[in-house]
């Protein structure tokens, strides 16, 4: 399957609103395995308001095959299919039309429109895989009222599932049955959604405040029924959080979660009937580790916030995408901070941001929160439009206060609930709740880029004046130069060195909206070290002369949580930089004993907060420094965070023993409080860095570990053995992989450990798992998961000089691309920040793009990634 058909590049500007709209359909789908039936009675007005009369009706579609075509209960002749479109003339400015066509689940692989997964009927529409099940307006700005009829086999299908509330059941000849549907509220064609298969399930209900009992159900392959109760927990939680915070309860009488093993995004928030990729849905002590339950909560929290922030209210166009996405991800992030640790959860997000959103900034296929133009829709999906897309919502909320936040979320609700609207319109929500002006602040979904804030200081300790000099610039990116300045919100502390404590509001908050701006304070009588952009309160790089004696105080003094950690990331990330140049240059790294020394004060106290104290213990990644050096020898890079981690070990090696043995996981009952996870986590990292070190007694604790009937356990001991490059690692990491290669959740994982272990040998890991029985190369999980393990864990294998890895990864996009343009996609993205990479990676990944470019037939996802990539 090949998308090329779309490999036009379509702007923002060219908006229009289309030229009929379908408010109502009425769908029946009957399900056999190669000819499913569908049968599609629509309600078309024409839009006088934005188009003139006489009109051609034009719908979307996708690999069909059109049985029969009436109007008005006629047969209708006056049409023409071309190019995947169905163009129908001659017709009146309201009607309804009946479309009947045949579709083949079966041999859909592409993870779009209605495919099958295992031996379950499942779907996936957002963003266009509604026109591979009927032809249809199928953007996000038509919206309708949707009733569905499924027939299928009952013995195979005995669940019939559907959007909204179920409205009739029964049995039809021959073996088969039917189940009505009915969902009430208007929504987009990517919201629908269909389930048949033979389940498991599990039920509760949740009481609204206003007393309405909503049933609740969370359905699985047959087998998995006891790996639910953690996605129905995290529901339950995610509807009353909805209430408590903003005052949002849910509409309609039935809930449900269907979880399946082929699934192209990590889930769907589709009304009524959110459906998961298995790897994001189930989970229990046994399979599941600390990390699997926390990220589970939070994307159930993140689809079901989404009925009212993407569902009630969607988006105009896909431009827009962020509007529902950055909004709802602030959501699941506030939601999971509330529930588990706010400081641990602003780390993590800032974290994220940084890998991945800022590297993104920072390379060929940056691009604003609301895109000015695109070859293809699926590349909207990027961590620019949700994570940075989160981040501006976040400043609002900083800008306006949470009150103020909390108001203009009900006026955006008052305003353009069951509509379809932008990204301005939100903000115009704001603005109006608020009486404020954001006008400056809307720079922000236009212009690409991370901004650069300089900060300078001045102190006058006699006149106790004190001030701040901050100078903005937004680097140039591909889509656009000459930038205006943005709107950015500041918070930030002064510390005094004698004192220790803030010597002014901790709070305390300015607003930097010119390209220069300077700030006083008047009273400060001692030392400061200036503690700057508390809790990330704007996504920039903030470039200060800390010196080293400084960034130690902050980290053991300032008030603000997150800019402790901050503090030790900033030292952690100099002395990596420092370890890749003495490995550049054959040198030695400079002494750390100061930093080490550090850490070990916040192991010694671990037990008062477990969770921060892991993440002050976790090591800057690849994607950190990805951002702004050139010209990297990534295979000396690699080294280099080696070399840190293992000295880490050394200078630490008491401590992180001590660590191990008071938070190991014991046989206790599993539990998710964040003092549990921190102290699991906090073990977890001291096992892995103490297996940096050449002591098989390390080994020995980890093997201990991998033998716990706990995944939270076994997960750390895995990485152990990954990093200790020991002979052993061979026979732990198959034995994990025959426990279970039969687990179409689990595979996934061991897939990825299996991929990661490849040391010296690359391809023949990949011929292998290729000849694995267990591996699917069609599944888009297990492909993502070995990919992953090769390029990511793998750093010096996979760039070899050679160059041989890429061109592996080159043939797996081309394959990939043939069946599923999502997959390649993700796949190519890999190589986008090549030329930071010095010679001969540079030429080699160059290469690699090339021939992916000039291949015949390839996606617009693919094309237009690679091609920006080169240019």
């Amino acid at each position: 399957m090949s998308n090329t058909a779309s490999r036009t590049q379509f702007h923002l500007k060219d908006y229009k609103a289309p030229a009929f709209w379908i408010d109502k359909v009425d769908l029946t789908i009957r399900l056999n395995e190669a000819q499913t039936q569908v049968v599609a009675e629509s309600h078309v007005i024409f839009n006088d308001k934005d188009w003139s009369w006489p009109q051609v009706l034009e719908l979307d579609g996708d690999q069909l095959k059109l049985l029969d075509l009436k109007i008005n209960g006629k047969k209708w002749t006056q049409f023409e299919e071309k190019n995947g479109k169905l163009f129908i003339s001659e017709i009146p400015q309201e009607f309804t039309i009946e479309i009947t066509t045949q579709i083949d689940p079966t041999s859909n692989k592409s993870g779009e429109g209605i495919y099958k997964s295992n031996n379950l009927y499942c779907t996936q529409c957002e963003s266009q895989g509604f026109r591979k099940i009927t032809y249809f307006v199928d953007r996000p700005d038509n919206m309708a009222i949707y009733s569905t009829r499924i027939e299928a086999p009952k013995a195979q299908y005995p669940f019939l599932l559907s959007n909204g509330n179920l409205v009739a059941k029964g049995d039809l000849e021959n073996g088969r049955h039917f189940a009505n549907w009915e969902d009430p509220f208007k929504k987009p064609s990517y919201l629908f959604a269909l389930v048949a298969g033979d389940l498991d399930v599990i039920e509760d209900s949740f009481k609204t405040k206003s007393g309405k009992n909503v049933k609740l159900q969370v359905f699985a392959d047959r087998g998995r029924g006891h790996r639910c109760q953690h996605a129905m927990d995290s529901l339950k939680w995610s509807m009353k959080w909805d209430e408590e915070r903003f005052n949002l309860e849910y509409d309609l009488d039935l809930f449900m979660i269907v979880a399946v093993d082929d699934f192209n995004f990590g889930a769907m928030e589709n009304k009524g009937l959110n459906i998961y990729n298995s790897v994001a849905a189930l989970a229990d002590a046994k399979t599941a580790d600390d990390n699997t339950h926390y990220k589970i909560t939070a994307i159930v929290g993140h689809e079901y916030f989404h009925n009212w922030t993407g569902n009630r209210v969607t988006c105009r166009d896909w431009f827009q995408l962020s509007l529902k996405e950055g909004l709802t991800v602030y959501r699941d992030q506030e939601f999971t901070a509330d529930l588990f640790s706010r400081t641990f959860q602003r780390i993590e997000d800032v974290t994220g941001l940084r890998d991945a959103q800022f590297s993104e900034d920072a390379g060929p296929n940056a691009h604003p929160v609301r895109p000015l133009s695109a070859y293809s829709v699926d590349n909207f999906y990027t961590s620019t439009i949700y994570e940075k897309g989160a981040e501006l919502i976040r400043m609002m909320e900083v800008i306006l206060g949470r009150e103020g936040f909390a108001k203009g979320i009900a006026k955006y609700f008052e305003l353009f609930d069951g509509q379809a609207v932008t990204t301005d319109d939100f903000v115009h929500a704001m603005e109006t709740a608020n009486n404020a002006d954001l006008k400056q602040f809307r720079l922000w979904y236009s212009q690409a880029g991370t901004p650069i804030v300089d900060v300078r200081s001045e102190h006058d300790i006699k006149s106790g004046k004190y001030t701040l000099h901050f100078k903005q610039t937004l680097p140039n990116t591909p889509d656009m130069s000459d930038k205006k300045p943005m709107h950015i919100p500041i918070k930030l502390g002064l510390v005094g060195m004698n004192s220790k404590k803030d010597l002014i509001d901790s709070n305390t908050l300015i607003q930097l909206k010119q390209t220069e701006m300077s700030v006083s304070f008047d009273g400060i009588t001692e030392a400061v070290v200036p503690s700057l952009l508390r809790d990330f309160s704007a996504p920039v790089n903030l470039n200060y002369e800390y010196s080293d004696e400084d960034l130690l105080f902050l980290k053991a003094n300032d008030s603000n949580l997150f800019n402790r950690f901050e503090a030790s990331f900033r030292l952690q990330v100099a002395a990596i930089k420092d370890f890749y140049n003495a490995e550049k240059s054959s040198g030695s790294p400079k002494d750390y004993t100061a930093l080490f020394k550090a850490l070990a004060d916040n192991l010694e106290h671990a037990s008062e907060d477990p969770l921060f104290v892991s993440s002050i213990l976790s090591t800057p990644s690849w994607g950190t420094f990805e951002q702004d050096m050139k010209d990297i020898d990534p295979i000396s890079l690699d080294k280099a965070i080696d070399g840190f981690k293992k000295a880490k070990a050394t200078a630490l090696e008491k401590e992180l023993c001590e660590t191990f043995e008071d938070f190991k996981p014991g046989l206790e009952d599993f539990k998710l409080t964040p003092d549990a996870i921190g102290k699991r986590r906090l073990a977890g990292s001291a096992l892995v860095l103490l297996s940096m070190l050449d002591d098989n007694k390390y080994l020995d604790w980890a093997e201990e570990m991998f033998n716990h009937p706990m995944m939270a356990a076994r997960t750390p001991a895995l990485g152990a053995f990954l990093n200790s490059k020991d002979q052993r690692a061979n026979t732990i990491v198959k034995k994990f992989f025959d426990e279970f290669k039969n687990d179409g959740v689990i595979i996934n994982k061991a897939l990825y450990i299996k991929s990661a272990l490849s040391y010296g040998g690359f391809s023949a890991t990949l011929n292998e798992i290729k000849s694995s029985p267990e591996y699917n190369a069609k599944n888009s999980n297990n492909v993502r998961s070995v990919w992953r393990g090769l390029c990511w864990d793998n750093l010096s294998e996979f760039h070899k000089t050679s160059g041989e890895n890429y061109k592996l990864l080159g043939d797996a996009v081309l394959e990939a691309d043939k069946f599923n343009a999502h997959l390649s996609a993700g796949l190519v993205s890999t190589f986008d920040n090549f030329k930071r990479l010095a010679e001969p990676h540079h030429s080699l990944i160059k290469t690699q793009l090339e021939r992916i470019v000039k291949t015949e037939g390839i996606s617009a996802n693919v094309f237009e990634l690679a091609t920006n990539a080169l240019k």
